[in-house]
């Protein structure tokens, strides 16, 4: 848990009278205060920034301390759409796929980095080849050219990391497919 939010957690608990609802506005940090604040065993209503900032854009006095009267008032009479707050659970499991798909284009990019590398240097290489052959085909290829082997030989590098991190995470992700 962030520590900013511990605060926020522990400057709830020295109000004389009690809490009965927290509003507040969807944002950055709204997942994260938001299961802490329940966790607390607080009532928590995200609210859509939207609305509240047309609810809040008529008042003169534009200060932290009228912003917050203004949430209060829009929270209490009931003028907002509450924001869902997905689980952390599908959070991880959304990053699990939008890195997965990050590492295979910056993969893919890098292959055809080097696929054009090989034209320039009159290198055809077979379109064919599968992906988990690929470093195997490319090698060889390279290695008959010293200097080119010194250009091409990290890239090869980097190529087979990036698909051998793929791998691992498409493996990964079809073990929790397997289990849903």
């Amino acid at each position: 848990m962030d520590c900013e939010v511990d605060d926020v957690v522990d400057c709830l608990t020295q109000f004389d009278h009690p809490i009965v609802r927290i509003g507040f506005e969807a944002g950055t940090m709204s997942q994260t205060l938001f299961h802490a604040l329940k966790a607390a065993g607080y009532d928590v209503v995200c609210m859509e920034a939207r609305q509240v900032y047309a609810a809040l854009s008529a008042m003169r006095n534009n200060t932290d301390k009228n912003h917050a009267r203004g949430i209060d008032q829009v929270l209490r009479s009931g003028w907002y759409n509450k924001v869902y707050i997905k689980s952390n659970e599908a959070h991880y499991d959304r990053s699990l796929l939008t890195l997965r798909k990050a590492i295979l284009r910056k993969s893919l990019d890098l292959e055809a980095e080097i696929r054009g590398l090989f034209k320039v240097f009159g290198i055809k290489f077979p379109s064919h080849v599968k992906r988990n052959r690929w470093d195997e085909a490319a090698r060889p290829a390279i290695k008959a050219d010293e200097r080119l082997a010194l250009a091409l030989g990290p890239m090869l590098d980097a190529w087979l990391t990036l698909h051998k991190t793929y791998l691992e995470m498409e493996k990964g992700l079809r073990a929790i497919t397997n289990k849903d």
